[in-house]
């Protein structure tokens, strides 16, 4: 079981949950000016996370695409990905700078609006990702007819 392609799906959810949540607690700093210190927390392991996803899905990529039939798709969720990693990392520069000195208004919407942007993008890359898995089998074992390989 420690096949290379299954450290992907095992390290991704992580991310998903904390920069979708990033998001979320960026709209609560911008109209409340509440909850920095969480979302910096937030922000910075998702930030990890998603770069330890992308180092895992580099991994899986080989091993997926050649038993999918449409490898198309493996390439888009790797965009998306990557896209919503990257911007991201742009964003928490400007969420932790808040940490030394209150970050005002415009910095504020503009973390926000890249971290909502973040959100869908991580959203449709999850999308993609399912697609790959359920629609096309991607990294699944399937069991012989009798399944005598596990008697």
């Amino acid at each position: 079981m420690l096949r290379d392609e299954l450290f992907h799906p095992a390290v991704v959810h992580f991310p998903i949950a904390l920069l979708s949540m990033a998001s979320v607690l960026a709209i609560f700093w911008l109209f409340f000016g509440r909850g920095h210190k969480t979302l910096m927390v937030v922000l910075f392991f998702g930030v990890a996370g998603g770069w330890l996803a992308i180092l895992t899905g580099g991994w899986s990529e080989d091993v997926v695409n050649r038993v999918i039939c449409d490898p198309t798709v493996t390439q888009a969720h790797e965009q998306w990905a990557e896209w919503a990693v990257w911007i991201a990392s742009a964003a928490l520069p400007i969420v932790l700078s808040g940490y030394f000195r209150k970050a005002r208004f415009p910095l504020r919407a503009l973390a926000t609006m890249m971290l909502v942007f973040v959100a869908g993008a991580v959203l449709y890359a999850g999308h993609l990702g399912a697609t790959l898995v359920y629609q096309q089998g991607a990294a699944v074992y399937k069991p012989t007819p009798q399944c005598t390989e596990f008697e």
